[in-house]
């Protein structure tokens, strides 16, 4: 292969390589950035929860910045959205349980809508439940049409000026079981396709249910959207390749960095999937796994406000005295550096939410929220499972770059 365009201060770190005719060229990079590694000691600026707040929170899924810089928290078992401010003061909570206007139930994402109107994307049946600032209703969105005797689901969202970029499925059954095609897609401000950037089909058999982790890998919670526009996916489970398209939908350039995925232990192997059930007329089935030996080569990505593309890779979680490890892209592509988060904190018990402008929400507990929340739902007349008060309360605690 050939290679043009190195950059002199980096010529052994990155590389264009020649892209055939209608092919996006292909940023490759070293497995070692040209500024190392940057440590970012996060320092609390408030917390909220926990044992020592009159608020109960059941489990935090999404944070975002509302137009006003304040810090939106999404509680998906609550069906409820908290809003504070810079300072940690509580200033409202809207949203509520249910199947009516401006109601949702089991949200997983936050996406901020045109007029100042905040988005909540309820997976199931999919569509985005809108709402003004005060907690008012607004029209909903319901992203395509599901098939005849099928339905939708919605993973994701993300908007960017008149667009939606959507990650979804859409279901339809077959006569053995349940055909899927999942999917990342532009849309406009009603749900409509107008570009479709990947999608991938799985036929689901009831009658020998298997959960292959290779066939069921798919870009969610491993895309993103910049500032500018522009929609970064990760949709190869084995390679560390992020492809980056225009605002309009066009392939630009595929980056990638060189990097060994991560061997699991057997415990870890013997987690994957280990939850999933079909349910049946005739009751659960549970599914026949085939897992894999590593890791996914990418774990999660966001893009700060300054255009750098930040991503978090299989062993982002697992070096000795931090709390997640970023690899850090400059707009062209450019492996430029590793950040290490440093927090009080447990990568497995804990969660970390990027809101881009060099802040981070700390999620404690939320591992054992999430596990309570689904034992509740699988076992609800069980006292030892159904009740999350059981478990230290959920806590909340937004963290910048210290001294």
């Amino acid at each position: 292969m050939r290679f043009l365009g190195l950059l002199p201060a980096a010529c052994v770190v990155a590389s264009v390589a020649a892209a055939a005719p209608g092919e996006a060229p292909r940023i490759r990079n070293a497995a070692t950035a040209p500024d190392g590694v940057e440590t970012w000691n996060l320092a609390e600026t408030w917390r909220a929860g926990g044992e020592d707040d009159d608020i109960f929170f059941g489990v935090i899924t999404d944070a975002k910045l509302d137009g006003e810089g304040n810090v939106m928290l999404l509680d998906m078992q609550l069906s409820r959205i908290y809003v504070y401010d810079s300072d940690g003061e509580r200033l409202r909570a809207i949203g509520r349980d249910g199947d009516g206007p401006g109601e949702f139930r089991q949200a997983s994402d936050l996406v901020s809508l045109p007029r100042d109107r905040i988005g909540v994307v309820a997976g199931f049946p999919g569509k985005i439940i809108a709402l003004e600032q005060d907690g008012t209703p607004a029209p909903s969105i319901s992203p395509g049409e599901a098939t005849e005797g099928g339905f939708s689901i919605v993973f994701g969202a993300e908007c960017a000026g008149d667009r939606l970029v959507l990650c979804g499925a859409k279901l339809a059954r077959s006569d053995a079981g349940m055909n899927e095609t999942r999917y990342l897609s532009i849309c406009d401000l009603d749900g409509r396709e107008t570009r479709l950037l990947l999608s991938k089909e799985k036929n689901r058999d009831f009658n020998r249910p298997v959960y292959n982790e290779a066939q069921e890998y798919f870009v969610m919670r491993r895309w993103t959207i910049g500032p500018d526009g522009r929609i970064y996916a990760a949709p190869e489970r084995d390679t560390y390749a992020v492809y980056v398209y225009s605002p309009a939908g066009e392939l630009e350039r595929i980056i990638e960095r060189e990097y060994t995925p991560r061997e699991r232990t057997q415990d870890e192997k013997d987690e994957v999937g280990s939850e999933l059930v079909i349910m049946t007329p005739n009751g659960r089935l549970q599914m026949e796994r085939e897992v894999l030996d590593h890791e996914p080569c990418v774990f999660s990505m966001f893009v700060d406000r300054d255009g750098l593309l930040w991503v978090a890779d299989g062993h982002s979680g697992k070096h000795d005295g931090v709390f997640r490890r970023y690899d850090v892209f400059d707009p062209d592509g450019r492996f430029v550096k590793q950040v290490d988060l440093v927090a009080d904190g447990d990568a497995d018990e804990d969660g970390l939410l990027a809101l881009g402008d060099g802040r981070f929400v700390l999620v404690r507990g939320l591992t054992a929220a999430s596990d309570a929340m689904t034992a509740g739902f699988d076992e609800a007349d069980d006292d030892d499972t159904a009740d999350l008060e059981e478990d230290d309360p959920l806590e909340v605690i937004l963290l910048r770059r210290g001294a």
